[in-house]
């Protein structure tokens, strides 16, 4: 290892250990990788409301090449505060240098001619500029949405054509690389909502490894259960999550919320959210709209391959329960050994059979009902992916494959009280469980160009999750006998996602621009053999299986298919812009469950005092134990969902600085579900749904152009909240994130939200931003959870009478070089949010009927320190984030609310350059090791540590 590298390593080592450096980029000295001409694969003219360009010029009149990064291997005196952008220009017809060409930038003073070999250079502030180039002779170019970054390098290279008679100005596009901070900051100014956004280049300064992990950097977003979004206090229902601008299915039946831990970030160049709606976004949600997009195909041949350990200080090389699975649990699947043995019926219920083959039936199963104490191993993870731009048929054709695989533990254990109407603590509890992680990813992106005004592009996204889970709970029950539970469990959920697209733009329509896609989406969730088994103290130290509740199985699946598409068609004019659209989706859901008990008939007091792996066995079963079935008709339902939807709406330039985006959109929503289960043993009478609910949305945004830099919006939109299939069903199941009983209610209706905005945003630097916001929402019938025993453990759903909520959110992301060109090389991040809702339900057992939303905090801060030296390569980012107490449980008959208790948490990350291709990252996670708490009034009812964490990775790009 040479001595530069020896240098770098040890410097960044050195920054780890003494906690220098951390936080968001140094964001306007950001040296990252240059940002192609256009934002979002748009014309930044087109998505700043400006007139459409008179003829689009070929796509290979311009290529923009990405940045050779020196590390400072070479000295040089340019300003670091400016980005330098140079190029060469040449005739297109025979490759020549153009001498003495004019390049100028407009709006600008800036302006050069190029040299004897047609090169020029420009050094230029931070900020996003229009470059144009003419030449006697040759038909002039314009170059729009150039970002330039401090510190950073563009190439930039021209090649005109030669006409000696036209003076056609060319408007030349070049995509924009989606995961740069800088694209998605240009991105969010140009945008008509109201936005926040994660880029993937900073998603890999922090520890984030998936999208969930991300969105805990959004001012005014949390996540709970760590995969659930909340914007703005606002959670499952109220939120709506697409993926490259189609909405996912949730492969959860028991939240109306997709679970964001389903995205791997490696997979991911940007997430993003939309806090206001346009009628071109989907009418359901009133939070947020998260916007996911895939990782890009690069412009050039690119392979990389990354591979990290990590731990935490509660879960590594410690003792926690497992238990003997299938071969292939490593990859997420089970291969069989949960699976319902061939014995059991597949066309009706097992009750019908006769004593002995029920019996048999019983014995088929693998009597594995224990956990046993191992030790944890570290988690691992590795990614790799491969893409370049090549040349196909005289056109433009990308690809990008990629494929990641991590394995994780986590060892929980969570002390739980009930708290009793009379104040006394009739059941307390310690659960520890050992659950094994295992999530699996891939991506295929293929794009080709048609021609200069026509691109399609195929995406198929599979991702894979299983959880599995032994878990031991040990305590005092409330019938004042101490008792120990054991729950082994697998759930695997499954996403396979693939879209075709295209966009179009036809110059003899005066550029009209059709846009449209295609998608098909499979979700899954398989719960393949949950055991649980109950033993129970006698009073005499002898601990014996409890009759009712030992001995119970429970198999379940899910399979929900989603198909659709749409098209939009928009004509940018002089001073506006119409846009209409109509979407069609359609998902059909299948889901069942059967349930399985060993009941006792006439077990002696020795069978039910046998260890857990031998009380079921050949000779008790069918002897001691009736194996019976216990599925219920309402525990299956199919589901139809059909969505017609049709928008139209205008972005109106004409008042300059004044835009005005406005329009409204129609959905018609037709739901079915029928309760239908084959192997029912008892019929619940359950009740389907079937109902048609039509709304018209009006929105309307103002952006206030204050300056080049700085906006102020405003916006109204109606939006909806509609409850999920399982929240309309009449099943009922447990939660075992949540620790909780659920049960649909078929009578729910939706809400209703009206939604207002105001927000100044002022961006001094290509990746800075100072912004102030102002919210409110009124809900008409909003959904909520109702809790009807006292301990919060049994849950349905109902509409209450109605609530709002408002708040503000601060937010800065600047670097310090504002402060003293010294500390060019550091930056900061901070959002603030306060809110205050309220929801009234008029329900008698109630302890509250006027408290706040489920999972609204009063507050929420996240702060960030960024170090960032490019000339070692050293990266060092501290990140810190602390939210206010939320309510979990509303209280009924008197018993106080439960709230999570605040939490902070402080995270320390360090990126290295090695040279060579070679990059090191090294994470710490939670280093106040901070618990989390849960409180009911006065009393602590529920404590988890989730330890200090560390990760070490190292990639390699050729």
């Amino acid at each position: 290892m040479n001595d530069i590298l020896v240098s770098r390593v040890t410097a960044g080592l050195t920054l780890l250990v003494c906690l220098l450096g951390a936080a968001p980029q140094a964001w306007a000295e950001d040296g990252a990788a240059e940002m192609p001409a256009a934002v979002d694969e748009m014309p930044a003219a087109v998505e700043a409301g400006e007139a459409a360009p008179t003829e689009a010029a070929p796509a290979d009149e311009v290529v923009v090449l990405g940045d050779d990064v020196d590390w400072g291997e070479e000295e040089t005196t340019r300003d670091p505060t400016k980005g330098l952008v140079q190029g060469r220009v040449t005739s297109k017809s025979n490759g020549d240098a153009l001498i003495e060409a004019r390049v100028t930038v407009q709006g600008t003073p800036f302006s050069t001619l190029t040299d004897v070999d047609g090169n020029f250079e420009l050094e230029l502030p931070p900020g996003t500029y229009e470059f144009r180039v003419w030449y006697e002779l040759h038909q002039p170019q314009r170059v729009q949405g150039i970002v330039v970054e401090a510190g950073a390098e563009q190439q930039l290279d021209v090649a005109l054509v030669g006409d000696d008679d036209s003076v056609l100005e060319i408007v030349v596009e070049a995509q924009a690389d989606k995961s740069k901070a800088a694209v998605q900051m240009e991105k969010r100014k140009r945008a008509a909502v109201v936005m926040d956004a994660v880029s993937g280049e900073e998603m890999s300064k922090t520890p984030d490894s998936s999208a969930a992990d991300a969105m805990k950097r959004v001012v005014g977003a949390s996540v709970v259960d760590g995969k659930y979004l909340v914007v703005r206090g606002l959670g499952g229902r109220y939120n709506t999550t697409l993926l490259e601008g189609v909405s996912v299915p949730s492969p959860e039946p028991d939240m109306p919320s997709v679970p964001l831990d389903l995205f791997p970030s490696s997979l991911l160049s940007s997430v993003s959210v939309a806090k206001t709606a346009t009628p071109d976004l989907p009418g359901n949600f009133a939070g947020g709209a998260l916007l996911i997009d895939s990782k890009q195909y690069p412009t050039e041949f690119k392979l990389n391959l990354k591979a990290g350990f990590s731990g935490d200080s509660v879960t590594t090389f410690q003792q926690g329960p497992r238990y003997t699975g299938g071969s292939s649990d490593w990859l997420g699947f089970d291969d069989g050994t949960r699976a319902l043995p061939a014995a059991v019926p597949g066309d009706g219920p097992t009750n019908e059979l006769n004593r002995e083959e029920r019996a048999n039936v019983g014995k088929s199963f693998d009597q594995t009902w224990a956990a046993r104490n191992e030790s944890l191993p570290a988690n691992f993870n590795f990614g790799a992916s491969v893409g370049d731009t090549v040349s196909a048929f005289g056109n433009r054709f990308g690809y990008l494959a990629s494929l990641s695989w991590g394995q994780s533990w986590d060892l929980e254990e969570e002390y739980n009280v009930d708290v009793a109407l009379d104040g006394s603590k009739p059941e307390n509890a310690t659960e520890i469980a050992g659950i094994r992680k295992v999530k699996l990813g891939g991506l295929g992106s293929f794009s080709y160009q048609l021609g200069p005004s026509d691109d399609l592009a195929f995406i198929t996204l599979f991702s894979r999750s299983a959880d599995d889970r032994a878990q031991v709970t040990r305590g005092f029950s409330n019938n004042d006998r101490d008792f120990e539970k054991t729950d082994l469990a697998f759930i695997a959920r499954q996403l396979s996602f693939n879209q075709l697209r295209g966009h179009h733009r036809f110059e003899s329509l005066g550029q009209l621009e059709l846009d449209w896609q295609g998608n098909f989406s499979v979700v899954n969730r398989d719960e393949p053999d949950t055991r649980t088994i109950y033993y129970e103290d006698m009073g005499d130290g002898s601990m014996r299986m409890n009759k009712e509740r030992g001995g119970q199985r429970l198999f379940s699946e899910l399979d929900d298919r989603t198909f659709g598409g749409g098209f939009d068609l928009a004509l940018p004019m002089e001073s506006w812009k119409p846009k209409v659209g109509v979407l069609y989706s359609q998902s059909a859901r299948d889901y069942g469950m059967r349930r399985f008990l060993y009941e006792d008939s006439r077990a002696t007091p020795e069978v039910l005092g046998l260890p857990a792996n031998e009380i079921f066995n050949d000779e008790t079963i069918g002897r001691y134990f009736q194996f019976k079935e216990q599925t219920r008709t309402s525990d299956s339902y199919t589901a139809d969902f059909q969505l017609v939807a049709t928008y139209a709406m205008a972005d109106v330039t004409l008042f300059d600085p004044l835009r005005v985006i406005f329009g409204a959109r129609f959905e018609r929503a037709h739901t079915e579900l029928v309760h239908d289960s084959p192997f029912a043993s008892a019929d619940d009478a359950p009740k389907g749904v079937d109902r048609l609910e039509e709304d018209v949305l009006p929105s309307v945004n103002l952006v206030y152009a204050l300056g080049e830099q700085m906006n102020l919006r405003a916006a109204y939109a109606m939006t909806v909240a509609r409850p999920q299939f399982r929240e309309l069903s009449s099943a009922s199941w447990y939660d075992f994130d949540r620790r909780r009983f659920y049960s649909g209610n078929p009578e729910l209706e939706r809400s209703r939200i009206h939604n207002a905005d105001l927000r100044f945003e002022f961006f001094p630097g290509a990746t800075e931003v100072l912004a102030a916001s102002v919210f409110g929402k009124v809900f008409e019938n909003p959904i909520e959870e109702l809790f009807f025993t006292d301990t919060g453990k049994s849950v349905t759903y109902d509409n209450a009478d109605g609530g709002y909520v408002y708040g503000i959110e601060l937010e800065g992301r600047v670097g310090l070089y504002h402060l003293s060109k010294s500390l060019r090389e550091f930056g900061v991040t901070g959002n603030l949010t306060l809110a205050t809702s309220e929801v009234e339900i008029d329900e008698p057992l109630m302890t509250n009927q006027k408290r706040p939303l489920n999972g609204q905090s009063p507050y929420a801060v996240n702060f960030g320190l960024l170090y960032e030296n490019e000339l070692t390569g050293t990266t060092a980012q501290l990140l810190y984030n602390v939210f206010g107490p939320r309510l979990d449980v509303a209280g009924i008959q008197g018993l106080p609310d439960i709230y999570e208790d605040v939490f902070h948490r402080v995270d320390l990350t360090f990126t290295q350059g090695l040279g060579s291709g070679f990059d090191m990252k090294l994470a710490a996670t939670n280093l106040l090791d901070q618990e989390e708490t849960y409180s009911q009034g006065d009393t602590e009812v529920s404590r988890f540590s989730p330890g200090v964490g560390a990760s070490a990775s190292l990639g390699w790009t050729f």
